[in-house]
């Protein structure tokens, strides 16, 4: 929970950072969305109106959709109450419940707000030094430990031993998040445990 919560301020705070200055250039100079997310490296853009409704969008299907309308998108109706940032887990989206992406949202000047939203790929390279860092020095008991694995499952929280180090079945449907299962973690048989967040398996692992 620790190495997961700092991964989240991480990410948050890189995102919350990007968006500031996302909103800045579209009041100032880039009224074309489409080239402010080129320039951001952003999956889409959304700019929403007073009554929480997609007027603009890089997602041309998005556009007329009602953020009320789902899970997801009615979480950021809380930037027409009065909140002026609002930061979202990395999740499904809910026009496309397909696609998961980070989103933050921001409060225009005109009303309404800009939502912005990044794919793993994206905000994960802005935060590889802080994940990193959040698996150094935790240990589970005096031999066990913090590993840190991408989607695919290849460890990058430990760039020394390579990304073949930790044997696991993506295929084992055992392997679930929560439950303890067992691995060859740096050539010990380990009791393991993991938890997403953020696009990354967080994993604990003690020798057996």
């Amino acid at each position: 929970e620790d190495v997961m919560a700092d991964i989240k301020d991480a990410s948050d705070e890189s995102l919350i950072a990007k968006a500031e200055m996302i909103a800045i250039d579209y009041a100032t100079e880039y009224t074309d969305i489409k080239t402010l997310a080129e320039k951001y490296n952003a999956t889409d853009i959304n700019i929403v109106d007073q009554n929480g409704t997609i007027i603009n969008s890089t997602t041309e299907n998005y556009i007329g959709y009602n953020m009320k309308d789902g899970e997801q998108s009615a979480e950021f109706l809380a930037l027409l109450g009065g909140a002026k940032v609002y930061v979202q887990d990395y999740r499904e989206v809910s026009p496309n419940d397909e696609e998961l992406i980070k989103y933050v949202g921001i409060t225009l000047d005109e009303g309404g707000f800009i939502q912005i939203g990044f794919n793993a790929e994206m905000f994960q390279s802005d935060i590889a030094e802080q994940v990193l860092d959040a698996a150094k020095n935790r240990h589970v008991g005096k031999e066990g430990g913090i590993i840190i694995c991408d989607a695919a499952w290849n460890i990058i929280s430990d760039r020394t031993t390579g990304n073949n180090t930790l044997s696991i079945d993506k295929r084992r449907t055992d392997v679930v998040a929560g439950e303890r299962f067992t691995a060859n973690v740096f050539g010990a048989d380990s009791y393991c445990m993991f938890s997403a967040t953020e696009g990354y398996y967080v994993i604990a692992f003690l020798p057996i």
